[in-house]
């Protein structure tokens, strides 16, 4: 694979593997007759592969290495005074440390204290990382008598807390707690765990533990989570640590060679092109000299598609589009919600970001007149509520809160330019944006979750199975049957779904004066979502003639009717204009693919393309990743 560096690529590389020195922890540095104590070696060095340690003694007892980094050592029945417990690096046999232990005469104590965290990451002591600006301190105490106070602290420090009780009855001899590292150097620091118990017995047991903060990167070419290149990708990011370094690593997920590594700082451009037009995880991995790890991963497509022509790019990734504006979120969760939402202005390129809180992610989403309407599911602050309903100004960045009973979540909320509508409760609420005003309409004893409302302020919606509209203060019901659903207007014509005798649904049109049948009654019950869309008077639909696979067909306001898919496997509606072309997908999974209307009619096949489509600025575009792309010829 080609790689293209920046022009001061070579002052990029990071320094030479080079082991510079070892630092030891361990449970405890006092032992009496018999007892035993875990030790672990940390190697310090700047992208050092092999971090192992051999482990030698000097001194009686015995020395049990294990797992390359840890070692136990047991005391024997009879020697007292000093041992030496020596770890050198694999890597460097010149580089190596001590650990001085003392074999101290049998105890009397009535306590016997057990230190696992923050030396050891799990109860049977196999492994170790070093403490950051706090760390979790787990200690097993068997005593005579009932404890009184278990104490950890770093000596000639302040620092120390309390531990106490784990709640758990069978765990009745842990105690647990964080002690507090903040200002502490980096390196090796004693440790004393202090028992008392009820009748002022004391045992202070003696560790050593390693305090070095991970690594931070900060990423700042490309920052989506999601990304879509077509090109060579620029990349920049940097990376901090408290010890003598940070090394930056990206890399394509299970290649053996990386894209780029530096030290500090990595500004390079790369080039995927040996990953055309397919998705990958390509990783920005940093690491300090412990060995410590940070991982960034960006979702990647790599696009190399003749029909799309890249436009721009954003920070996050891209949600909405219209002539003027971007609607993107900065980050996402792992099942790809939007958290967080920003408006770009798409001349100037400034931003408007939500004050929404940082971890609540949004549903659902619409650009508007004024900026955006959006909902907050499973929001980890208070406010805002499960399920709040916003609006965000983009002129000042303001939010507006839409729905203020928060006893219940909002449904059926559907957006068009200057207004909203949602069910609440027993309510459906239209409100117009720019002026502020909300009309409710009281649908007791029921609610309706199935609504749409047109820019002009129409709102078509369901309730007990009945389609009805509503505009200027006047409601219109449109059917007398039961399970008609899933309205969806213009402004003037609604299409739902409607039963026939025997419970098949087939879509009906209402033309503003009558209701027409648009397709065959079909035993499946669908939503609106790319089965059908109205606009300007123009209908696109999908239909399955005589069973056979669903295609996609538009009827004109003037109610000529025309199949404009005819594929193998069944078609959906992607987007329609309002001069009548159709965005359609068709296939599944992997295998579904995009085509748009061109001017005469036909379709452009665009192939496996993610993300939707918009017709923005007389031509087809399509959302992909945090990537705006244009559909050329």
């Amino acid at each position: 694979m080609a790689l293209l560096l920046a022009c001061e690529s070579s002052k990029q590389q990071p320094t030479p593997q080079v082991a510079t020195r070892v630092l030891i922890s361990t449970t405890e540095s006092t032992l009496a007759p018999g007892e035993r104590t875990t030790l672990f070696a940390f190697v310090e060095g700047l992208g050092l592969d092999n971090r192992e340690v051999s482990w030698t003694l000097q001194g009686p007892g015995m020395l049990s290495p294990g797992g390359g980094r840890q070692a136990v050592y047991q005391a024997d029945a009879t020697s007292t005074g000093m041992v030496t417990v020596v770890a050198t690096s694999v890597a460097d046999s010149r580089v190596s440390a001590t650990q001085q232990l003392t074999l101290a005469a049998a105890s009397t104590d009535s306590i016997q204290t057990f230190l696992y965290d923050p030396v050891c990451t799990d109860q049977s002591c196999r492994s170790s990382v070093p403490a950051g600006d706090s760390a979790r301190v787990l200690v097993r105490v068997k005593s005579t008598y009932e404890v009184a106070s278990v104490v950890a602290r770093v000596p000639d420090t302040d620092r120390e807390a309390v531990l106490p009780h784990l709640p758990e009855p069978t765990l009745s001899e842990y105690f647990e707690g964080r002690l507090a590292l903040q200002g502490i150097s980096q390196g090796v620091h004693p440790l004393e765990i202090v028992v008392t118990d009820t009748r002022g017995n004391t045992r202070v047991t003696q560790a050593r533990l390693v305090v070095d903060r991970p690594p931070k990167g900060a990423r700042e070419a490309p920052r989506s989570p999601r990304i879509a290149v077509s090109g060579p990708l620029p990349v920049l990011a940097t990376c901090t640590d408290d010890g003598p370094g940070c090394v930056l690593e990206l890399r394509v997920r299970d290649s053996p060679d990386a894209l780029a590594r530096a030290t500090t700082r990595l500004d390079t451009v790369v080039d995927l092109s040996a990953y055309a037009n397919s998705g990958l995880y390509m990783d920005l991995t940093v690491s300090d000299a412990l060995g410590q790890t940070e991982r960034q991963t960006m979702t990647t497509s790599v696009v190399a598609n003749p029909g799309l022509q890249r436009v721009t790019s954003v920070p996050g990734v891209l949600l909405d589009a219209d002539e003027t504006r971007l609607l993107f979120a900065p980050r996402e969760t792992e099942g790809r919600l939007p958290i967080g939402l920003v408006l770009q202005d798409r001349a100037s390129g400034s931003i408007v970001t939500t004050t929404a809180p940082a971890n609540a992610p949004v549903s659902s989403w619409w650009l508007t007149s004024i900026g955006a309407v959006f909902v907050l599911e499973h929001a980890l602050t208070n406010p805002p509520p499960m399920g709040a309903l916003f609006a965000l100004h983009g002129d000042t960045g303001a939010l507006t809160t839409l729905e203020p009973d928060t006893r219940f979540a909002v449904s059926g909320v559907r957006a068009a330019g200057d207004y909203v509508v949602w069910s609440q409760g027993i309510f459906l609420k239209v409100r117009q944006l720019s002026t502020g005003t909300t009309v409710t309409v009281n649908l007791n004893p029921s609610s309706s979750a199935s609504n749409d409302v047109a820019e002009n302020g129409l709102v078509a919606y369901s309730l007990n199975g009945t389609i009805f509209t509503r505009h200027g203060g006047e409601t219109h019901q449109l059917t007398h049957n039961v399970a008609s659903s899933f309205p969806r207007t213009d402004g003037t014509r609604v299409v739902f779904q409607q039963p026939d005798a025997r419970g098949w649904t087939f879509l009906t049109l209402w033309t503003g004066t009558s209701l027409e049948a648009l397709t065959q009654p079909s035993p499946v019950l669908v939503s609106a979502s790319r089965k059908y869309e109205v606009r300007a008077g123009w209908i696109a639909y999908t239909d399955a003639v005589d069973n056979g696979p669903e295609q996609v067909w538009l009827r004109s306001p003037t109610g000529e009717v025309r199949k404009v898919s005819d594929f193998a496997t069944s078609s959906r509606v992607e987007a329609l204009t309002a001069d009548g072309r159709v965005a359609v997908r068709t296939g599944s999974g992997a295998q579904e693919r995009l085509l748009v209307s061109r001017e005469d009619g036909t379709l452009q096949d665009l192939g496996l393309v993610e993300g939707p489509a918009r017709w923005l600025d007389g031509a087809w575009h399509v959302l992909w990743a945090d990537t705006l792309f244009r559909v050329v010829p």
